[in-house]
């Protein structure tokens, strides 16, 4: 949890697809993010626009399909239907080697 918010707190100082990368990382920590439910979403919602601005605005289209599993995740938050564990998993090997 910790490491989630100093991670969020540093966003400005990082490279944006290193700052995902290590946000999703402590999401899919042992930690238990999933106590402060406002934190997850605000970490979840970071991911979602981040990506939002470098696919749309910065023409990342390598980052496509990180966007898109980040666009499930963000929608399913909320509902569960989906582990989002296995989203963020996936976005994280979407992401190795792009920045």
């Amino acid at each position: 949890m910790e490491r989630l918010k100093e991670i969020l707190k540093g966003k400005k100082e990082k490279e944006d697809v290193h700052f995902i990368r290590e946000l999703l990382k402590a999401l899919n920590s042992g930690e238990n993010v999933y106590s402060d439910e406002l934190l997850f979403r605000d970490a979840v919602g970071e991911v979602y626009s981040t990506l939002k601005t470098l696919v749309f605005e910065e023409n990342r289209k390598d980052l496509i399909p990180a966007y898109e599993e980040a666009v499930l995740l963000k929608n399913l938050v909320g509902k569960r239907s989906r582990d989002p564990r296995d989203i963020i998993r996936n976005l994280i090997m979407l992401l190795e080697g792009k920045g």
